[in-house]
């Protein structure tokens, strides 16, 4: 869902809270990259604290480090596009094994370029980031089951000594 550039959404912005954010960014006054696009200071990759941010909850964006890769749709289109082109990667193997149709599907298939590295390190981080949610929940079911099998348990001991 696209964000829009709002003094609403400026005031709720945490992107200065993030450790990835550098002085080269805090001189240009940067923040919200998930409306207003990536930045152009050089920056390394120190943590990213987009999924905890406020916009991100409200506008339902998945993933982060969007002072590296720009806005949603932004994101979205290079995924879609990057997607594309590695799904395309098992084909190439299997007509490689076939013959000479691997030459033909060779040009079909883009070459690794440093925006495609980004938007697979995005995805790596995204896939981290949910897998890391889901672990929580399953842990967090874990307990909540625990407590009900015990009340269960609980329960039928007070039954049979009434």
């Amino acid at each position: 869902m696209k964000v829009p550039d709002t003094k609403d959404n400026v005031e709720k912005c945490i992107c200065a809270n993030c450790p990835s954010y550098n002085d080269c960014m805090k001189q240009g006054m940067e923040g919200l990259y998930c409306a207003r696009g990536k930045t152009e200071c050089d920056l390394k990759r120190q943590g990213c604290i987009c999924p905890r941010c406020p916009i991100s909850k409200e506008y339902q964006l998945f993933g982060g480090y969007y002072c590296i890769i720009g806005g949603w749709e932004e994101d979205l289109g290079k995924a879609l596009k990057t997607l594309a082109g590695v799904t395309l990667i098992p084909l190439k193997v299997a007509a490689d094994v076939a013959g000479d149709i691997g030459k033909s599907l060779e040009t079909a298939i883009p070459r690794p370029s440093e925006l495609v590295s980004a938007i697979i390190a995005m995805r790596i981080s995204t896939l981290k980031t949910v897998t890391n949610a889901i672990e929580k929940e399953i842990t967090l079911l874990e307990q909540y089951k625990g407590e009900l099998e015990a009340k269960e348990r609980e329960q039928k001991e007070t039954v049979k000594v009434e």
